[in-house]
């Protein structure tokens, strides 16, 4: 990946970002997909270079309904489509089986729907991969994925999806050389991961959420800030397994409608299993480029008998990643997802909907 861009100071919803940053712009999600109808071509197509830059210019429509494809593909072809600054400009085609095609196909079935508001992202340099997946019956269906910006999965005249690893780390396996360092990298399973050296972070649990309010036109709530981490040290952050409970602090992002953060309480079982996601997910990466995340999160904390409150930081967007001070932060996962979900405000809901 490029570079490194992590969280740094909240910057409010308009801005762009400075060298090369961009606006992306979602249509309306609807409550199904349609499939868009598109035969995979024989061939990579042909690229060109115009004003120094490699690739096509040419942008794809948006439509209200939401991007989506038929489940049980029988292959997949892959266009690999160079970015603007590609040395070589030469677009690749690349097939997959039917186990790998339908991966992927789930993954982008489950893929959240974009933002509908303007987002402030990182540069795009418009390398992607346009998929092709094929069936026994019926024509190929049609969906491109976007390796750099914010990442969008796209179609013609749908409402765009956003990209993440479930979908990426398959395609892995197929890319061409010059679109891996675009994609995941593969770690070790997480039972590999070593125990931390350190111990889980200590902090009592708030009696009330924090208040939260809008400053030139963004939310944002108070103490927002204080569960962020670093990246690529051993000290990760962890629960101890067996809370009595737990307090949750559902933070809202800064283009919320409704600017109100929400505290929860949830029972043992529930807290176990977050606690429990929480120390199984894998150590996050070093060398991320994200988007830029809109402070949509939740503060946990872990409470026990006789042992003080631990405290975790999940965000929901951006690297999506879980963090507590002085602490190395982990990836978040489709495990954590499912344990948030059942105790998740419903303006929160769609953050944990895999």
């Amino acid at each position: 990946m490029i570079g490194s861009l992590k969280r740094g100071p909240v910057v409010l919803a308009g801005i762009a970002l400075l060298l090369g940053g961009s606006y992306a712009t979602a249509a309306m999600p609807a409550s199904h997909g349609k499939p868009v109808i598109a035969p995979a071509p024989a061939q990579a197509p042909s690229m060109d270079r115009s004003n120094g830059s490699c690739g096509p210019t040419d942008q794809t429509p948006v439509g209200k309904d939401l991007l989506w494809v038929h489940a049980h593909p029988s292959g997949l072809v892959a266009i690999w489509i160079p970015g603007l600054n590609s040395k070589k400009c030469v677009a690749r085609r690349t097939t997959g089986r039917a186990a790998l095609a339908e991966r992927v196909a789930v993954a982008v079935r489950h893929a959240k729907a974009f933002p509908t508001e303007p987002l402030p992202c990182p540069y795009g340099d418009n390398t992607s991969v346009r998929l092709y997946f094929t069936y026994p019956t019926g024509g190929d269906e049609y969906a491109e994925v976007s390796l750099s910006g914010c990442r969008p999965i796209t179609a013609p005249d749908r409402a765009s999806r956003w990209s993440d690893n479930a979908v990426e780390k398959p395609l892995r396996k197929i890319a061409p050389k010059a679109w891996r360092s675009y994609l995941p990298t593969p770690r070790p399973p997480v039972a590999h991961i070593k125990q931390p050296d350190k111990g889980p972070v200590s902090e009592p649990a708030p009696s009330r959420a924090p208040s939260a309010a809008k400053h030139h036109g963004s939310c944002q709530s108070e103490d927002g800030v204080k569960g962020r981490g670093t990246v690529g040290g051993k000290n990760l952050v962890w629960l101890h397994r067996h809370p009595g409970g737990a307090v949750l602090i559902w933070r809202p992002g800064l283009n919320a409608k409704h600017c109100e953060a929400k505290r929860t309480t949830i029972g043992t079982q529930r807290a176990r299993r977050i606690a429990s996601a929480v120390d199984a997910a894998p150590a996050e990466p070093r060398g991320l480029f994200c988007p830029l995340d809109d402070g949509s999160s939740v503060d946990i904390y872990s409470t026990y008998a006789g042992r003080p409150d631990e405290f975790a930081h999940v965000e929901f967007t951006g690297c999506a990643s879980v963090s507590a001070p002085d602490r190395s932060s982990r990836e978040t996962t489709d495990r954590l997802d499912m344990a948030l979900r059942s105790s998740a405000p419903k303006a929160w809901r769609h953050y944990v909907s895999r």
